[in-house]
């Protein structure tokens, strides 16, 4: 069981810089532990929405987190189901009921980093 419920569930995000040879580098990692509905219809109706904010990390060089023309971003998520019965997980994203966004902004260095 994940957390103090038996229905929840921790949900993990990868986000990886894809370079023009399909090679991969980490960008930013989150983890949070969400509480799941039973969903209906395929998931398409009593989902919950799950929101995972984080920062990436600004220790490695600024290149890693720059995305080139013809490079892209890969976004993977998983969900490790806590619940005791044998629950489906769904991934209901990107519809009218189920909108899906990403922010993206610049880095802005550590100042502290700058200074060594």
């Amino acid at each position: 069981m994940i957390g103090s419920s038996p229905r929840n569930a921790a949900v993990t995000v990868i986000i990886e810089r894809v370079d023009t040879t399909g090679g991969r580098s980490l960008l930013a990692r989150g983890a949070v532990t969400a509480t799941l509905p039973p969903g209906t219809n395929g998931g398409t109706a009593g989902f919950a929405p799950v929101t995972l904010a984080f920062v990436p990390s600004c220790q490695g060089p600024f290149a890693d987190a720059t995305i080139n023309t013809g490079e892209s971003i890969a976004v993977t998520l998983s969900v490790t189901n806590g619940c005791k019965a044998n629950r489906t997980v769904f991934l209901a994203y990107d519809a009218t009921s189920a909108p899906s966004a990403g922010t993206f902004a610049p880095l802005t260095p550590d100042p502290d980093l700058l200074a060594k």
